[in-house]
Order: structure tokens, then sequence, then C-alpha cells
């Protein structure tokens, strides 16, 4: 729904395109156009395809982990980032995620098959209600260090602020795709040992213990100059 673009529009950039493969386009053109900003452009296409001139910041933010291929998704990223410029990305992590690797994820298979409308309502309503009431239980209770060896224990203190709808909205997300790839640490340094990425300037940083913030500057010149 280009929620992200609305925001990078208030910062004012010179120009901000988006990419998505789904009628989710139009809905990110609705958005957009209600603002204030006016040089933006929303392309349906596949990102892991795309071939453009460039650009100073490319960011992808939860869709690695969604493609066939999430490091074909990632050579996009770079390759569409101009020498110089700037990448991000996020991605789900493989590490602390065993909850949903081993109970949520294979649910994901068969729920991802059936009615969007059943999925939301009839799976990830019910059964994210549980987690639901153990978020808010840990938001509340002393924080003592030993809580730490619990489940997704700190994504459930920053997911414990949010209201129940915001909860199953996760929940859906995670069960009505058709493919997810839950990514470790070292899957993303050998990503970045692309030789068109400056080694000086990445990072990976672990975000709720459960997903990866990662990035770095693209070079110059061919590293071989």
């Amino acid at each position: 729904n280009a929620g992200l673009m609305v925001h990078m529009a208030s910062w004012q950039p010179a120009y901000l395109e988006g990419v998505d493969l789904g009628d989710s386009v139009l809905t990110a053109e609705r958005n957009l156009g209600a603002t204030s900003f006016k040089n933006w452009k929303v392309t349906k296409g596949d990102l892991v395809s795309l071939e453009t001139d460039g650009f100073d910041l490319v960011y992808s933010i939860g869709v690695l982990h969604h493609l066939k291929s999430p490091s074909d998704g990632f050579n996009s990223l770079v390759r569409n980032t101009k020498k110089g410029g700037t990448f991000h990305g996020w991605v789900y992590a493989r590490e602390g995620n065993g909850v949903i690797v081993y109970i949520v994820d294979p649910i994901r298979k068969i729920a991802s098959r059936l009615p969007w409308w059943f999925t939301k309502y009839c799976i990830a309503t019910p059964l994210v209600f549980p987690y639901y009431l153990y978020a808010k239980l840990l938001n509340i209770i002393p924080r003592f260090s030993w809580l730490k060896i619990l489940p997704l224990y700190e994504y459930s203190l920053w997911i414990a602020k949010r209201e129940f709808v915001f909860f199953r909205h996760v929940a859906f997300d995670q069960l009505v795709t058709p493919q997810t790839t839950y990514i470790s640490r070292a899957t993303i340094e050998s990503w970045l040992q692309n030789t068109e990425i400056d080694q000086k300037s990445t990072y990976i940083i672990m975000r709720n213990r459960n997903s990866w913030k990662f990035g770095g500057k693209k070079v110059y010149e061919n590293s071989f100059n």
C-alpha cells in the first residue's frame, strides 16, 4: 500500500519510484496521489528482473524473503543502485524464529492455498490470539533477565504495544504468502561479498532478535580497477 513510500515522500526526494508484482500498485498509486509530492512512479513488475539506470537509494523491506530466489532479489537491489549509491534491506531471520519455522510455516503451506478471507478470519485470527495474550503478559511483568530465553521475547515486547488488529495483520501476512524463506546471517554475509559493494560500508544488524537489517554502498568503480 506504499506506506513506506508515503513516508519517504515527506522527505521531498528529487524522485521516488516503487515496484510491485501485484495489484497493490493500485492502492499505492492512490495513497501517493493523496500526498502533495508529485515526482513519483509506481511500476507493476518483477523486482528480480528489474533493469533501471539506477537510484541513489534502493531499499527492500519485507520482500526478499517472499521471493522464490531471495539472492536474485538481492542482486537486483545492488544492480539498480547507482555507483556510490546506498542500498538497504530487511528480511526475516532464520535465527530466533524457531517457533515460526517449525509451527507457523507448516500451517502457511496449507493456508496460503485457501481463500484469503478464510485464512484471515478462520486461521490467522484464532491462531494469533494466544500469542497476543503471551506478548501482553510479557509486557506487564518485570523484565527478569532469564525471560530472554523465552521464544520471540524481544519481538513480543516490541509488538505488545500494538492492538490486536495489528497482531492479526502480522499473522495473516505470515500465512497468506505462498513463499517464505527465513534467512541466516551467514547467507546475508555471502550476499554482501559482491565485488560491486564497498566492503567497508556493509552492515548487518539484528532487529528484535528475529529479523535482519543490512545494506551498504555500491563502489564507484569496478574493484579490478
